[in-house]
């Protein structure tokens, strides 16, 4: 049973009694930085410790609100907390929508909202690759004031895209960070990023003005290396000053105020403060202390181990939290990789009130100011049950718990008083930062000053050099060309200082910098370690993993040097430590036969692994510790295998296949435990591959094409979308449980007696030609069941294998083309052919059951071997479609059907239209509606079509006033022809009149996947295979109106004619004079030449007229009217008007004819009663208008009596007598072409 919110009382802010701080001597102090030496430890109560002084008042009670734990209790986060669910949407407490599972299970919300800035390139909700990147910052900055309002405080992540090679933040190629430091080639793309996030935090404007402060966490897990910014991609000094240079170009160039900054490596850390503050950038940059930990082995029935590690650090965290008056905080926690959350069948049941019990029971540890877990992108990886799962009554009793706060009870963290209290003094030195080579003869050294007014003087001093004076730049540093000299790039490392004074200020900061190149090693050679003049250069050599940097340091060896691996384990005898570099590119290993390193042992017996990863598999060996004299590990590579964690790879070997491409070498220490010692060292040297191997070409003669890696799905819906091509999705889903990277397809099946359960992924002509064979990874479900593969290829055939689910580990499959079987049609005998590999539209996964149910992964489909693609041939041109062969608007869907009829599509768009279109022709009416969306889609699916040499598509658009915009979209393999399609923008503006429209590839703008350079065109390869055509209505101005149609005809595809020249109107048809009644219609007829084709605008002219003014509505080149009394002597004339100029036709005159009278409508005898009126009507025609005159003829009287003044149509009496009656009226009618006498009525008087 659910439990609302509204019966748990909300708290009252609690404040809590700050612990002891710890005295920890230069903890405070960042590398490169100066600081006091007795500072005195950070002020409580209504002073802040804030990294902006400038903070908006309401940020600066939220720093207090936190420090202090003044919700009462740990404030629970999530991620995607209104977005991202398992469960339905929602109406929220807002009246907006919300899909949320910690809603749907506690009726709740989390007390903490997690964004990130994914969402500004349109990767995360609530951005949208179909906007603009500042309006993605605007969708972001109103839900985080939705946020706010629902009660909620609000954090923002930021998993920033790789500023070198354009890719994800997973793409760890390019040093990334030397490159975005001030002085840095892509330093402007940065900062363009980061005005992005200014937009977004500034624009988080409440209703009353205000800013909902924001909690920013930039660089987090850089202790890891998954993420560029990482421990083995970015020296300690650079990560500590691109953090600085992140908070200071937000806080002081771009003036950003209401932000609080974060910094949050991945632990486990053991306790050792040292190694958690080994990349602190230091107090007058960071507000929040944060710790990231997910658990991730499935091995314990309970979480109990991983608690008391995560206790363990928090305490740490929290009391150096204390110490520098900053926020404790469990910025990221969860379940993932092997213990992540399943639908069910889940060990550690208990886990969310184990998590809390276990903080809870620590006085320190509980102190932490928020823990927040990540979002449930699907079924397949979700950190929060949802309602009815087998965790989710656990995670009500969490939210039952007094010791968690939700959104409903965390009262008001923004009127706390809070003064910012001041900043220390500072300088430091920037670039070259702390650590880092020069490499190049002259650089540019940039220091900062802060918090230190008057500083008029800043000098750097080099050993060795002279003193160089820095001057005030532009971007807000103290800067200076530093010339180091040619003959100075030794390898050597020197110590630099720079000072400042002035202002009654004495500053210093000392930074030590290795001038030249890394020494260059031959091919095989890890390391001699004669290279490195002291242990800064070592350092910056290598990643150090599970420990700082100081674990590694050069000894003596002989007459050279060594290096020393220094372990100091804790306690709890789960220690590790290593260290180790990366090969990009890859280094070929394979004309070696066994790896030799000189090892000085300590008689330790604990495990030295020495580490190769080869081919993307980390292969192992271990050398012996048990010793204490050295001597030379000579361990050929068949004694290496596979790392005991690596289970996808279990039973491979080491083949010299995988040694042509080495990617990684480490050394580790792991702790034996038992007896053996807590601290010492090891000495290693002179680690190479030597001997013979067998040496492989390492240059593969065709790239694999990936057909998919499941990694790039963000989240179930978007994996549903590629799986979807048989409607069967619910069979699968995406599993932490990886064969490789993070993601896999997990396939569940349940056949009673035996069938086939299927799902695809349409493909659209991928070409295989020329390859070899199928390889994915698989792990099996133990039973006698079968993985069947099938191929759709072109012409609708299918071939078919099958794959064995006995082995339940990942491994890799290889199925060559010639092991598939002819599959349907069910005559087919035909062997697949290279040819026919060169068009394969569909990839099917099936169960083939004999019985039973189960569950096996899928990953890594790629297409491996052959030789390369040959030369792209010209493509053909085509008509996509005319609009003018469909009977109906339902025909016309049919063939338009790829979005519209998908579960995420947007509806039906597409009518047809007869008479609309070109010429006269039928067209598509595109009818949209942006009330709730800024774009609708229609999609043609094609299947890879080649368009490659052409020039690009052509249409016939008529606007019809509509103002807004339409794409004319395609879809095409990416670059490399694996991973996801490429989608390309051709935009027409819906304005002015029906015109043709060429839109040429050569504009077309890459607008998905995010990332891709604007000045990217599609390739001849990538035009070869076009697998959609979709035509997308955008929203160009808010300010026009949501709804309306326009018109498309002629759809095509092909070269462009050459540009015409523009040639004005000639009239080449006058129209001439006509003659014609009133009444009657007559028609004119007009025609001019010119290019481009001229318009036409008919205009009249009233006799006596000076001005022609147009007739409504005629614009072709004939023109029919009524004639009517007014167009008599008037003239007409047609108008031409193109881009060139205008012409005008003579005038024709219009002639109405004249005619004589004649009578349509006769008088009629009237019988009336004295007094009362009687009327007599006649109705005539003739032209000119003729004339009336009624005559009278009294009883008796033989003479017609003109009646004065009766000269209208009709003639009205009133009788007085009797006498009257019997008397006779009639009219005469006139005109000049002559007369005509009515018929007589008589007048009867009763």
């Amino acid at each position: 049973m659910t439990t609302s919110a509204a019966t748990r009382p909300a708290r009252r802010a609690v404040a809590l009694v700050a612990a002891a701080a710890l005295t920890l001597t230069g903890l405070t102090a960042a590398a490169g930085s100066a600081h006091a030496a007795d500072d005195p430890a950070p002020g409580s109560g209504g002073t802040v410790a804030i990294a902006d002084t400038d903070a908006t008042a309401q940020t600066r009670s939220l720093m207090r609100y936190l420090r202090d734990q003044e919700s009462g209790g740990i404030l629970f986060g999530q991620q995607h907390a209104t977005d991202e669910a398992v469960s339905s949407s929602v109406t929220g407490p807002d009246g907006k929508p919300l899909k949320s599972d910690v809603h749907d299970v506690t009726g709740d919300l989390p007390g903490i909202f997690g964004f990130d800035t994914l969402a500004l390139k349109g990767d995360e909700k609530p951005g949208s690759h179909t906007r603009t990147d500042e309006e993605n910052a605007l969708a972001l900055a109103a839900e985080m004031v939705r946020a706010d309002g629902l009660g909620a405080l609000v954090t923002l992540s930021a998993h920033m895209p790789n500023f070198v090679t354009g890719g994800s933040f997973y793409d760890t190629e390019g040093r990334v960070v030397s490159h975005i430091l001030p002085g840095g080639d892509t330093n402007a793309e940065y900062r363009a990023y980061l005005d992005l996030v200014a937009l977004a935090a500034q624009s988080a404007q409440r209703t009353d003005g205000s800013l909902v402060p924001i909690v920013f966490r930039p660089f987090h897990e850089n202790t890891g290396s998954w993420f560029w910014w990482g421990a083995a991609h970015a020296s300690v000094g650079e990560y500590k000053e691109i953090f600085r240079y992140t908070v200071e170009y937000l806080r002081d160039v771009l003036g950003v105020h209401n932000l609080l900054y974060a910094f949050s490596p991945n632990g486990t850390f053991d306790g050792d403060a040292a190694r958690y503050l080994e990349t602190y950038p230091g107090d007058q940059w960071v507000d929040v202390l944060g710790y990231d930990n997910y658990e991730n082995s499935d091995a314990a029935d309970d979480s109990t181990a991983w608690v008391a590690a995560v206790v363990d650090d928090l305490e740490m965290v929290v009391d150096l939290a204390a110490e520098r008056g900053k926020v404790p905080a469990f910025t990221e926690f969860g379940r993932n990789g092997d213990r992540t959350i399943k639908p069910s069948g889940n060990k550690s049941l208990h886990y969310f009130t184990e998590l809390l019990d276990g903080l809870s029971a620590s006085p320190t540890a509980s102190r932490v100011a928020w823990m927040l877990t990540w979002a449930n992108f699907g079924s397949g990886q979700i950190y929060v049950p949802y309602a009815g799962h087998e965790m989710a009554a656990d995670f009500q009793a969490l939210y039952d718990d007094d010791a968690s706060v939700f959104a409903s009870q965390t009262g008001d963290p923004y009127t706390l008083t809070a003064t910012a209290g001041a900043q220390e003094p500072a300088l430091r030195v920037v670039t070259p930062a702390d650590g880092t080579r020069v490499t190049t003869a002259t650089t540019t050294v940039r220091a900062k000053v802060t918090a230190a007014p008057g500083v008029d003087t800043v000098t750097f001093t080099a050993a060795g050099y002279e003193p160089l004076e820095l001057a005030p730049d532009d971007d807000g540093y103290w800067s200076g060309t530093w010339e180091v000299g040619e003959d100075a790039l030794t390898n050597r490392t020197v110590p630099a200082a720079v000072t400042a004074t002035g202002g009654g200020h004495d500053l210093s900061a000392d930074v030590s910098l290795i001038l030249g190149s890394a020494p260059v090693l031959p091919v095989g050679t890890v390391d001699d370690f004669e290279g490195y003049g002291d242990d800064v250069a070592l350092r910056a050599a290598y990643t150090t993993a599970n420990a700082t940097s100081s674990a590694i340091a050069l000894a003596d060896h002989g007459d050279g040097q060594a290096v020393r691996l220094s372990y100091d384990f804790p306690a709890s005898r789960t220690g590790y430590l290593g260290f180790g570099k990366s090969y990009a590119p890859t280094q070929n290993w394979s004309g070696f036969g066994q790896l030799d390193l000189w090892v000085d042992p300590d008689a330790s017996g604990h495990k030295l692994v020495v580490q190769v990863q080869a081919g993307g598999v980390t292969f192992e060996a271990y050398p012996s510790l048990a010793g204490d004299e050295p001597y030379v590990a000579s361990i050929p590579w068949t004694e290496f295998t596979v790392a005991p964690w690596d289970t996808a790879n279990l039973g491979q070997t080491l083949t010299w296949e995988r040694l042509a491409k080495v990617s990684q070498f480490f050394v580790y220490l792991n702790d034996a435990g038992g007896d053996a010692p807590l601290t010492g060292s090891v000495l290693l040297d002179d680690i190479h591959a030597t001997g013979e191997g067998e040496y492989v070409d390492p240059e593969p003669s065709a790239d694999p094409i990936l057909v998919d890696d499941f990694e790039s799905y963000a989240d179930e819906a978007a994996f549903d979308a590629a799986w979807g091509n048989r409607a069967k999705t619910d069979l699968v889903s995406l599993s932490t449980d990886a064969g490789e990277g993070e993601q896999a397809l997990a396939f569940t099946y349940d056949h009673a007696d035996g069938a086939w359960q299927d799902v695809a992924r349409w493909l659209g002509g991928q070409d295989w030609s020329g390859r070899d064979a199928l390889s994915l990874r698989v792990k099996g479900d133990g039973t006698g069941n079968q993985l069947a593969v099938q191929l759709g290829l072109g012409g609708g055939t299918y071939y078919l294998a099958q794959v064995p689910l006995t082995d339940t580990s990942w491994h890799v499959v290889e199925i060559p083309f010639s092991s598939f079987a002819p599959s349907w049609p069910q005559d087919l005998t035909t062997p697949i052919s290279d040819e026919a590999l060169g068009v394969v539209n569909e990839l099917v996964l099936a169960s083939s059951s004999q019985s039973g149910s189960g569950t096996f992964g899928v990953d890594e489909i790629r297409v491996v071997g052959g030789d390369a693609e040959p030369e792209v041939p010209d493509g053909t041109p085509e008509v996509l479609d005319r609009f003018d062969q469909y009977g109906a608007t339902t025909d016309l869907r049919a063939a338009w059907n790829n979005i519209a009829e998908q579960e995420w599509g947007d509806g039906w768009q597409l009518a047809l239209a007869p008479g609309k279109g070109a010429g006269g022709s039928a067209a598509a009416a595109f009818a949209y509606d942006f009330s709730t969306t800024t774009y609708l889609q229609e999609s043609r699916w094609l299947g890879g079509h080649s368009w490659a040499g052409l020039d690009g598509i052509s249409a016939w658009v008529d606007p019809n006033g509509s103002g807004q915009s339409l794409s004319l979209r395609f879809r095409t393999v990416s670059a490399s022809g694996t991973g996801d399609d490429w989608y390309w923008d051709l935009p027409v503006p819906l304005t002015g009149s029906a015109r043709t429209v060429r839109a040429a590839f050569a504009d077309a703008v890459a607008t998905w996947p995010a990332g891709i350079d604007p000045a990217t065109r599609p390739t001849r390869a990538q035009l070869a295979k076009v697998n959609e055509v979709i035509l997308m209505a955008t929203q160009a101005d808010p300010a026009l109106p949501a709804t309306g149609t326009f018109y498309l005809d002629d759809l095509e595809v092909g070269d462009f004619p050459a540009e015409p020249t523009e040639v004005a109107p000639a009239v080449t048809t006058q129209p001439t004079a006509v003659t014609g009644k009133i009444g009657t219609t007559v028609t004119l007829t007009a025609q001019a030449s010119g290019l481009p084709a001229p318009t036409v605008q008919w205009q009249f002219r009233s006799k006596g007229a000076a001005s022609w003014r147009p007739i409504t509505g005629a614009t072709s080149t004939t023109l029919t009217l009524r004639l009517a009394k007014a167009h008599d002597g008037g003239q007409v004339r047609a108008v031409f008007t193109n881009v060139a100029g205008t012409a005008a036709s003579a005038g024709a005159t219009i002639t109405v004819t004249r005619t004589k009278p004649r009578i349509t409508a006769q008088p009629r005898s009237l019988t009336v009663a004295r007094y009362r009126a009687a009327t007599f009507r006649v109705t005539a025609t003739g032209y000119p208008a003729p004339a009336y005159q009624w005559f009278r003829k009294a009883p008796g009287s033989a003479a017609w009596v003109k009646v004065t003044g009766a000269t209208s149509s009709s003639l009205t009496v009133k009788p007085r007598t009797t006498k009257d009656s019997g008397t006779r009226y009639r009219v005469v009618v006139s005109n000049s072409q002559g007369s005509v006498t009515s018929a007589v009525a008589t007048l009867r008087v009763r």
